[in-house]
């Protein structure tokens, strides 16, 4: 459903398609962990509950947002 239109928008923004679709994998992939709902099925059968992990996941997508914005942003530029 996306495909159109990221292409044309990358196209009309003059950047790779290629990069185009990476960071809209990276955004999703950050807001997953921004609302794990992945991980559920493993704190039902552990006993957790969300609060004792979202203290980790919330730290992994600080680091996550930061390496991905520097890689969206400097590794088009370098290459």
């Amino acid at each position: 459903m996306q495909g159109p239109i990221m292409v044309e928008a990358a196209q009309t923004m003059g950047i790779p398609v290629s990069v185009a679709i990476n960071t809209v994998s990276i955004g999703d992939l950050v807001t997953n962990l921004l609302q794990p709902f992945f991980v559920l099925p493993a704190l039902g059968l552990s006993g957790l509950s969300l609060k004792d992990i979202w203290g980790y996941c919330l730290v992994s997508l600080i680091i996550l947002f930061v390496i991905a914005a520097v890689g969206v942003t400097l590794i088009p530029i370098l290459f």
